[in-house]
């Protein structure tokens, strides 16, 4: 139990200490935990261009305000959808530059091989990806044959390819919850509209 003298030390030291002062300090100290930016909220723009896709208008607009229950939802399935989008590009985008490093830092397909099964490419789209940004043949094969491996890599890189993997996962799993809920409100939209079906 704390007794009265160390509560008043407490108080005393926590006076002390109560972080940046100014407007920028305050700013900076706001951004420590900010590495990537893939838990933030996505891009308007992607949000907008995903919404148009959803509600098939190319002049719609999303609106945060809306109280109807289908463009809640669409909303939040395109807010997901672009969510996995920069997710997955994110992904994507570390490992191409990993293999972008590699084959500067190692010139023949063998070192390139070496130093790419250091990297996790269990993930089938990236892979995928990969193949489609190489026009040397031989660099076509190496990627085949590597995405049938399971290579070990060095912590670091297995670490950053788990996080982007883990922050891609949620993202697929929220657009999911959402694809069910947008399915959800167009069926009953249609129920109690059926002349809307008819087309």
């Amino acid at each position: 139990m704390t007794t009265r003298k160390q509560a008043a030390a407490n108080k005393a030291n926590a006076q002390k200490s109560s972080g940046p002062k100014s407007a920028a300090g305050k700013a900076k100290a706001a951004q420590n935990a900010v590495t990537h930016g893939l838990t933030g909220q996505p891009d308007w723009t992607q949000v907008t261009r995903f919404y148009r896709i959803i509600v098939e208008d190319a002049d719609a607009w999303p609106d945060a305000s809306a109280t109807d229950a289908q463009t809640r939802a669409a909303l939040a399935l395109a807010e997901a959808q672009a969510s996995l989008h920069r997710a997955a590009q994110a992904e994507r985008e570390y490992i191409f530059d990993e293999s972008v490093r590699t084959l500067r830092k190692k010139g023949t397909v063998q070192e390139f091989v070496e130093v790419m099964a250091e990297l996790d490419l269990d993930d089938v789209d990236t892979i995928n990806f990969l193949l489609t940004r190489k026009t040397d043949p031989e660099m076509i094969e190496t990627l085949k044959i590597l995405k049938k491996a399971a290579p070990n890599r060095p912590a670091a890189r297995r670490l950053k390819l788990k996080h982007l993997a883990r922050y891609r996962r949620e993202a697929d799993a929220r657009r999911r919850k959402a694809l069910r809920i947008w399915i959800s409100e167009e069926y009953q939209k249609n129920e109690t509209n059926p002349i809307s079906t008819i087309g």
